[in-house]
């Protein structure tokens, strides 16, 4: 399935707590959905709940949450799903094992930050995170990628947000287009 125009692949949307992560991976899907039927989301917050749930929030808990999902992503891959991630794993280790199943399985992978202002980000951070600690980009030192093949700011605002489910959709085929050629 490696390489064909209909193959799986995985979208990996990372960035902080509250950035809007998963509203913008529900938003690819949905506009992703006619053209790939096959597309799924994969939640972090659900991963861990249902795959995890002893997992702690230090931070090679988060890194082991983050390997695991990447491989559920890439055996998804390999099953002809195009697989969307939504993540905090702002983690260098993840970004390079990512990268390293692209080439390896040849199928296409898209990396996306995702970032919110500054006071948009701090509002819903206060109501999200009231007590919590070990908290990624606070307690944890947030290693945001290098090359991201997109970086979106979020400003709360949804056709945004939908224009960028959009582009990042679009960045995906182009990188499943670039793969079969290679494959050729």
């Amino acid at each position: 399935m490696t390489g064909e125009p209909n193959g799986g692949g995985v979208i990996w949307i990372c960035g902080l707590s509250g950035v809007g992560k998963t509203t913008l991976a529900a938003e690819v899907v949905r506009s992703m959905r006619v053209a790939h039927p096959n597309v799924t989301q994969l939640d972090g917050d659900d991963f861990r709940k249902l795959c995890m749930p002893r997992a702690g929030y230090q931070r090679d808990d988060r890194v082991a949450v983050g390997r695991a999902m990447s491989k559920a992503a890439w055996l998804s891959a390999q099953e002809g799903r195009l697989c969307v991630v939504s993540t905090i794993s702002l983690f260098t280790e993840i970004h390079q094992k990512n990268r390293a199943c692209e080439q390896a399985l040849k199928l296409p992978f898209v990396l996306t930050l995702l970032t919110a202002h500054t006071e948009l980000l701090k509002s819903r951070r206060e109501a999200l995170m009231r007590d919590a600690i070990n908290v990624v980009g606070i307690d944890i030192h947030a290693e945001m990628p290098d090359a991201p093949d997109h970086s979106i700011t979020n400003d709360s605002d949804i056709h945004s947000l939908n224009l960028e489910a959009i582009k990042v959709g679009e960045l995906w085929r182009a990188r499943q287009a670039h793969l079969a050629r290679l494959a050729s």
